[in-house]
């Protein structure tokens, strides 16, 4: 009798553990983004993040562009490629890349985006 339960303890146990490495691969095709001024983050499907963080970061490469200019390149390169909301995750994914430091806005007027300076 007692082994039959023990048996049963690892059967629940292992599938447990199965549950668990599932819910943290769901977990890990997510990412929380951040936002310059702290407010809360969003949390969006890596999937949907990084490209359009490829396409904002391409769009910057080696010049400034203002919000209009930049969303105006996001679109044309993610139109046919992205199924969503392109000016949504466009400002959730520039303003978590503000956040990183990794882009930043001039202080020009109008302002403008660029890669941030090392």
């Amino acid at each position: 009798m007692r082994s039959k339960r023990m048996l049963v303890e690892v059967h629940r146990s292992e599938s447990n553990a199965r549950i668990f490495k599932q819910i943290g691969h769901m977990a890990e095709d997510k990412i929380l983004t951040k936002h310059p001024l702290g407010k809360s983050g969003r949390n969006i499907d890596r999937h949907k993040y990084e490209p359009v963080k490829r396409a904002i970061l391409s769009a910057l490469q080696d010049r400034e562009l203002t919000h209009t200019e930049l969303f105006s390149q996001l679109n044309k390169s993610l139109k046919s490629k992205f199924s969503g909301n392109v000016s949504w995750y466009g400002e959730t994914v520039k303003l978590d890349l503000e956040a990183r430091k990794i882009i930043e806005r001039t202080s020009s007027k109008p302002q403008k985006y660029r890669l941030k300076l090392n």
